[in-house]
């Protein structure tokens, strides 16, 4: 004959209603997260591949983060070199101008406001740092203060900037420059604006020589015009890099990402469903936990 004993049955009945309520558990904190597990421990012989994929996926994201920021200088770097390459052609009208004419002349106006445009494009500065002042950023890279000081002093103590270019890792394995330094990319055109300055004030009418001069140097104007021209393709290809660099490496966190999705994401309509069981069972089991609370072994016989 079988024994009957009022506690087993409260006991078997208790140990249903827990596991049904651990199960309800970790299925709605799987439904609130969207993720199989809280924590690595929930993904057993998974862990190692997600952590290095996890790890993967936060180099790549800071060096995509560090190519959109390159991205968006070398954007404003193209601006300002094309300001500069504008006021080069309205100085280069104004002479063109002034010297066939005897009337006033802008030429000082245009000068002094092509010096202004090229100091700021040289001198650049985007979250801290002068863009083309190398490795040194305490101080702006161009730092004669207008066109007498540049005149009154050597060409060269006009720049004060690192020696070296900054570069950018944008893709691990290649550095980008930002840009060339001031006193290599500037040189030639603040030399042209300082021997031009040295031979004014240009007031209406000119004098012959002035004229002369003046004229002596549209072949060194369209070479430094064309030097910024250039300086500007360059930013251009260099922007197309980094762009190509972005969309491979972005290209590669999608696929990291589908990846360490499979591992971690749940399936929302099979969790549905679980959930749905779950809390079934788990009523079920209250419900019978409640039955046999009260139970004796009188109401068994």
């Amino acid at each position: 004959m079988t024994r009957i004993s009022t506690a087993m049955i409260s006991q078997n009945a208790l140990r249903d209603l827990q596991k049904s309520q651990k199960t309800l558990f970790e299925v709605s904190n799987q439904t609130a997260s969207q993720t199989k597990a809280t924590d690595l421990k929930g993904y057993g012989a998974q862990t190692h591949t997600l952590v290095s994929s996890s790890r993967l996926q936060a180099n790549i994201q800071s060096r995509v983060d560090n190519a959109a920021e390159l991205n968006t200088r070398l954007s404003m770097q193209d601006a300002m070199l094309g300001r500069a390459d504008e006021v080069l052609g309205q100085l280069r009208d104004a002479i063109l101008q002034d010297t066939s004419l005897n009337g006033p002349s802008t030429i000082d106006s245009k000068l002094e406001e092509a010096f202004l445009v090229i100091k700021d494009v040289f001198n650049l500065e985007i979250a801290g740092r002068h863009v083309f002042g190398g490795t040194r950023n305490d101080k702006p890279p161009v730092k004669a203060a207008d066109l007498a000081d540049l005149v009154a002093n050597p060409i060269a103590d006009a720049f004060e900037q690192g020696a070296q270019e900054q570069t950018v890792s944008v893709d691990g394995y290649q550095n980008i420059s930002m840009a060339p330094v001031a006193a290599e990319a500037g040189l030639e055109v603040f030399t042209l604006l300082r021997d031009i300055a040295a031979g004014g004030p240009y007031p209406g009418p000119m004098s012959d020589a002035q004229k002369t001069a003046l004229q002596a140097q549209l072949g060194a104007l369209d070479s430094a015009t064309q030097g910024m021209v250039q300086l500007q393709a360059e930013n251009g290809r260099t922007q197309e890099r980094v762009e190509s660099a972005i969309e491979r490496q972005q290209m590669q966190l999608n696929t990291l990402s589908s990846s360490i999705g499979k591992i971690v994401d749940v399936d929302l309509a099979e969790v549905a469903v679980r959930l749905n069981n779950a809390q079934t069972s788990y009523q079920a089991s209250a419900s019978v936990f409640n039955a046999v609370r009260g139970l004796t072994l009188l109401d068994v016989l």
